[in-house]
């Protein structure tokens, strides 16, 4: 008795690790209700029927549904939304005038320059004097330049952050359709192929009614 408990447990395990997901395990439960009441009905042709037409709708509801969970995931409408939306499009009698207008708008210019003069000494400057205004324009240039560097340094910093900002929105982006791929390849597309599973059954069972009866000998 402990090793068909065992085996029982082991079995159950093996099940479980079946590489399908949950949604082919809800369509094998109403696969099996459906046999199980057109065999409680004996198979009679209409009881047969019936549940064959039933499982057609329920399938053709369930690929619906499994539409409607793709496009959310990708944030397009539902088709209830969209049918919703024709339908307050209905053009009302008479129609509106229309008036056209319009309007022109131009980005604002915006430049920046830098100007730097420098003049040189007057002509009866002494030779000390002359050496002075040389110093004096070798401090302007040494202060322009800093200042050009700072800008040039402000300019990398600031196009590297502009670069970190936009790598980190495409990796975010990137993330963002991956979750969404993710999402659809374990929803809303096995959703639709349960719906394609019931549908297949249902079919059967209502267009093959007679010859099931007939098969199993049910009277």
């Amino acid at each position: 008795m402990s090793d068909m408990r065992r085996w029982v447990k082991a079995f159950w395990y093996w099940m479980r690790s079946m590489p399908v997901t949950r949604h082919y395990w809800w369509a094998a439960v109403i696969v099996a209700l459906a046999i199980g009441v057109a065999w409680g009905f004996g198979w009679i042709e209409a009881a047969t029927r019936l549940t064959g037409m039933s499982m057609q709708l329920l399938g053709i509801l369930t690929v619906v549904w499994g539409l409607n969970r793709t496009r959310a995931e990708f944030g397009q409408p539902g088709i209830g939304s969209q049918f919703r939306d024709w339908i307050k499009r209905f053009p009302p009698y008479p129609l509106p005038k229309v008036v056209a207008t319009g309007t022109t708008t131009f980005p604002p210019l915006e430049s920046q320059i830098h100007v730097h003069s420098t003049s040189g000494p007057p002509q009866d400057e002494s030779v000390e004097g002359r050496l002075l205004h040389v110093e004096k324009l070798v401090r302007n240039l040494e202060s322009a330049n800093g200042r050009m560097q700072s800008q040039v340094l402000q300019l990398e910093r600031k196009v590297e952050r502009d670069l970190e900002t936009h790598r980190r929105s495409i990796a975010a982006q990137v993330d963002t359709v991956e979750r969404k791929i993710e999402s659809t390849a374990t929803s809303g597309v096995h959703i639709s192929a349960v719906g394609v599973v019931l549908l297949f059954v249902g079919t059967v069972l209502a267009s093959a009614a007679p010859e099931i009866q007939k098969l199993l000998g049910a009277t």
